[in-house]
């Protein structure tokens, strides 16, 4: 099967949309304007999948809760997430993903793992090293018969680390389309909202508040203002 390697116009809304038809093994549905709304692809029986989500930070927080829980509850996969913050595939010294990867796999035996890297792995600015662990890893789980989903690093309020992101996107980029996999451009959803989405720090996603409660998973409108 080939895979879309990019998503037009995506928005969160479609970021969910995308992936959970990805791992249904289906066919990316079409780039839709922003004001339409993106129907529930609830598992039918004998179609529920084993996700498993790997990453730094944005995995495990926000993001991943945002992916975590709207392909449970909305899709209704069974789904396993494991994030780490501060690690990335450029310090396997500090924190061994490959070897991560493999221990969630004979625990979980997922049909699709989305690994979303990169965002710590930029701070190197050595982009050949990332590109060969990132290869390394992506040909791991496929002879593991496991489907990888590849996201993008959100975009950098810094003007000296946003050439780099985008730099880092590119390969990620390229190495989903050269093994014919999804990738999914979260800095391409977040580039349009309010501060590009992003926290005080211009890393992280910010988080949607009404008053002062954090709202991380409200697909409103007015939740979807924030990254």
């Amino acid at each position: 099967m080939v895979y879309p390697t990019f998503t037009p116009h995506l928005t969160r809304r479609h970021l969910l949309r995308a992936t959970a038809a990805l791992v249904a093994g289906l066919a990316l549905p079409r780039a839709s304007r922003a004001d339409e709304p993106a129907p529930a692809l609830p598992a039918e029986p004998g179609t529920r999948k084993k996700i498993l989500i790997l990453g730094d930070s944005m995995i495990a927080g926000g993001v991943g809760l945002f992916l975590e829980n709207g392909l449970r509850k909305v899709h209704g996969h069974e789904v396993r997430r494991k994030g780490k913050s501060s690690t990335g595939l450029a310090r396997p010294d500090f924190f061994s993903w490959p070897k991560e990867a493999a221990a969630q796999l004979e625990a979980f035996t997922p049909d699709a793992v989305i690994a979303m890297f990169g965002g710590n792995d930029v701070q190197a600015m050595n982009p050949r090293v990332y590109a060969r662990r990132l290869i390394a890893l992506v040909e791991d789980l496929i002879e593991q018969g496991v489907i990888p989903i590849l996201g993008a690093i959100q975009p950098r309020r810094s003007r000296e680390m946003e050439p780099w992101v985008q730099r880092y996107n590119s390969i990620t980029a390229s190495v989903a389309h050269a093994f014919q996999l999804p990738y999914v451009d979260f800095h391409q959803a977040m580039l349009p909202l309010p501060g590009m989405g992003l926290a005080a720090d211009g890393v992280h996603p910010n988080v949607f508040r009404r008053g002062p409660r954090m709202l991380p998973c409200d697909l409103t409108d007015e939740g979807l203002t924030g990254g």
